[in-house]
Order: structure tokens, then C-alpha cells, then sequence
């Protein structure tokens, strides 16, 4: 991927599954609950659709893509989410730019919140910063004293 500084980013991604004779991206997620999730809304995630567009912008310059889809499967059900196309391109070298200028600052980048955050051991950081939870953290990271010598290497 090509980036506004003039510098070259790699992304690498594998399909699931390509129907060659739709032109569909079929990305297959699986989990617990399907329909239950579906009632409560917590299904299709945007991580999900976000990741199913990605494919479809950097594969569809190899391959033909007419269609996108995401499987949600558990051991009763199979519901599948037809995706809007849409081209991520710009967004893309956004997110890699970003990554990019937080590894040459040494600063954490920005958080997304997402239901993960809670066992993510940078919580208390984001929480401090304003940059991801809003709701109090679960944990509280050690300080440089009570680490071993073994854990500050």
C-alpha cells in the first residue's frame, strides 16, 4: 500500500473462502449463541464488516468480487450478513499511517472501544488518556517497583 509519505506498507490477510463462481468473499466467523446475539444486536460486528470490505479492496484488484458475505456459525445455526461494498483505501492508509507515526513516537496509538477492552492490560491507560473506556477499568497495572527484574526486560 502505497502512503502519502512516500513509504511502502505490506498488509497481508488470507481469505476463507472464495465462491468463483459468484465472485463472493465469504468470511466465516464462528461462535457461541448465534440468534441470541443477533436478538441482543451484538451481530454483524463492524470489525467484521470492516475486514470483510478490506478483502475486498485489496483483493478485488487480483480477482472479481461482486459480493461480500459473513457466516456466523455455532452448533445449531448458520446465519449468513450480506455486506456492503464499500473501498477502504483512503481508511486503510489512515490506520497504517497512524500505527506507522505511533511506532516512531513511541506513544501508544489511540484506542477503539470494543468489548475486548476489559482484558486488555492497557485499560487503565486508555481510561486515563481518553482514549478508549469510559467506564472504570478492571485492573490496575503494576508499578515499576513491585515488578520482577525479569518482567522490566
Amino acid at each position: 500500500v502505497p502512503l502519502d509519505n512516500g513509504k511502502i506498507a505490506t498488509l497481508a490477510g488470507r481469505l476463507d473462502m472464495y465462491d468463483w463462481k459468484t465472485k463472493t468473499i465469504i468470511d466465516l466467523k464462528t461462535t457461541k449463541f448465534v440468534r441470541w446475539q443477533i436478538k441482543q444486536g451484538f451481530l454483524p460486528k463492524l470489525e467484521h464488516i470492516l475486514q470483510l470490505q478490506c478483502y475486498d479492496t485489496m483483493f478485488s484488484q487480483y480477482m472479481p468480487v461482486e459480493n461480500l458475505n459473513i457466516v456466523y456459525a455455532d452448533m445449531t445455526d448458520i446465519v449468513t450478513y450480506k455486506v456492503q461494498k464499500r473501498d477502504l483505501t483512503d481508511w486503510i492508509k489512515t490506520r497504517i499511517s497512524e500505527i506507522e507515526n505511533s511506532k516512531e513516537s513511541k506513544k501508544i496509538p489511540k484506542g477503539e472501544i470494543s468489548g475486548l477492552c476489559k482484558f486488555c492490560k492497557y485499560q487503565t491507560q486508555c481510561f486515563e488518556e481518553g482514549n478508549g473506556l469510559t467506564e472504570k477499568p478492571l485492573s490496575i497495572p503494576k508499578s515499576n517497583e513491585s515488578q520482577t527484574e525479569g518482567e522490566r526486560k
